[in-house]
């Protein structure tokens, strides 16, 4: 009996430690359209024209020490045309962008 204890305890363990995992990642999205913070600011940072940003959609994979984050955004060029990039980044566990993989 001791044994089916110990194994229902170790599994409620797991539980809470995957749900304070996935709060953890998802504080660092914004909740109202699903960008990520951080990385957000850094595009708004390199771009000709930061006011022009549009967020369209981020989704991330989680890689178990950090996060692959995939943002796709509209903006204005250089000649004022909206044009469609997006952004792929390594991200750590607590939201810093640790490098950028590629983007267009």
């Amino acid at each position: 009996m001791a044994h089916y204890s110990t194994k229902l305890e170790e599994e409620k363990q797991a539980q809470i430690a995957a749900k304070e995992r996935m709060q953890i990642i998802e504080r660092q999205f914004s909740p109202w359209d699903g960008s990520h913070n951080n990385l957000e600011r850094l595009i708004k940072k390199a771009m000709n024209d930061p006011d022009s940003y549009e967020h369209d959609e981020t989704v991330y994979w989680d890689k178990g020490d950090y996060l692959i984050v995939r943002t796709t955004y509209r903006g204005k060029n250089v000649f004022g045309g909206v044009v469609r990039n997006f952004v792929k980044a390594k991200v750590s566990l607590n939201g810093d962008v640790l490098q950028i993989i590629d983007q267009t």
